[in-house]
């Protein structure tokens, strides 16, 4: 209660604006959200790739998206094509030995390198015989160390390379030893990084497990080139695709493409704008948006300016104004004007 003669309290209230750009913003990641949604999903289902394999060598090939995602994978290449639908035969099979002899010349900051895809268990053992010059060995377990390596155009000094060996004119030959501990692609590099003249002799055998495949016949036999696989649908299914380089070849080109599920993309992509679209429909809270705050101010009101029927009392004024916003959001499409509300009470007691 305001204390006799000191005149009218008045309160006020803010209009609440940021609602409005709360909801504008949620939108906006809505949207952006659905877009990158699209475009992830988009890139992943359809995924393309290219292999170099030698004779002999054989890989497992890996479905990315998964059945949702990927209708059928198309494999072109001189390459027998295996599928199986109840997961890949173990790695029992014949081992394929691969030996090879050569000699390698190395210009100053120069390199040069022997790729192989081993499954987990192969054996690479590699002698190198430095006659002149000296040469850095480095081994990459990985196609992507490789190629970061690669196009970083860094020595093997930063070191990475999973394993670096050191050769030079006048020492005995170099032997490395590596067994597999994951199938993948293993690249072994010979860098001349001492900017002088280097030449080597490089003998190599590789042991390479394979897949039991005795008695299974090619889906695609290497002589059709191309061949196309339909991704297991069933839940319980453990799809495995193999391809197996034939031995009459040294090596060649295989290519990979997955066909999308359209269907599947758009609506994993549209869940972010179904979450938009309910929420616009839903009420806002109490149905008349966000409930303004009040301050309380008090503005003086001369007491002569009320006429006195007894000269022996003092009135008190009490003013109050409640100031609302010129709008109140109704829902999300109406809105409810709510004027200036006043009161003035005179209390005229003696």
């Amino acid at each position: 209660a305001n204390p006799r003669g000191r005149g009218a309290s008045r309160s006020t209230s803010e209009p609440f604006e940021y609602s409005s750009s709360r909801e504008g913003r949620f939108r906006c990641a809505m949207i952006v959200l659905a877009v990158i949604l699209f475009v992830v999903l988009t890139v992943i289902s359809g995924t393309s790739d290219e292999w170099e394999l030698n004779g002999g060598e054989s890989r497992e090939t890996n479905v990315r998206g998964g059945s949702f995602l990927v209708r059928s994978i198309s494999i072109e290449g001189y390459a027998d094509v295996f599928n199986f639908n109840d997961g890949c035969p173990s790695l029992t099979g014949t081992p394929i030995i691969m030996n090879k002899t050569y000699d390698i010349t190395l210009q100053r900051d120069d390199y040069q390198y022997d790729q192989f895809y081993l499954n987990k268990g192969s054996r690479l053992e590699i002698t190198v015989d430095q006659s002149r010059g000296a040469t850095d060995i480095l081994l990459f377990t990985s196609r992507d160390s490789f190629d970061d390596w690669q196009d970083e155009d860094i020595d093997s000094s930063d070191g990475d390379a999973n394993r670096a060996w050191y050769v030079q004119q006048g020492q005995p030959p170099a032997d490395l030893h590596y067994s597999a501990h994951r199938s993948d692609f293993y690249t072994i590099v010979y860098n001349n990084d001492y900017h002088r003249f280097g030449e080597a002799t490089v003998s190599y055998k590789i042991t390479a497990t394979t897949f039991d495949l005795d008695g299974q016949n090619p889906y695609c036999p290497s002589d059709e080139f191309g061949c196309k696989i339909a991704v297991a649908k069933s839940a319980s299914s453990n799809q495995c695709i193999i391809v197996r380089i034939p031995t009459d070849v040294t090596s060649t080109i295989v290519s990979t493409h997955q066909q999308r599920v359209w269907s599947s993309v758009l609506a994993l992509a549209a869940i972010p704008l179904i979450i938009l679209f309910c929420k616009q429909k839903r009420p806002s809270v109490a149905g008349y948006g966000t409930i303004p705050t009040t301050t309380t101010t008090t503005t003086p009101i001369s007491a002569s300016s009320i006429p006195a029927t007894n000269p022996n009392y003092t009135p008190i004024v009490t003013a109050t104004a409640e100031v609302f916003p010129a709008s109140v959001a109704y829902g999300t499409d109406a809105t409810e004007k709510i004027p200036l509300a006043q009161a003035v009470v005179i209390d005229d007691k003696p």
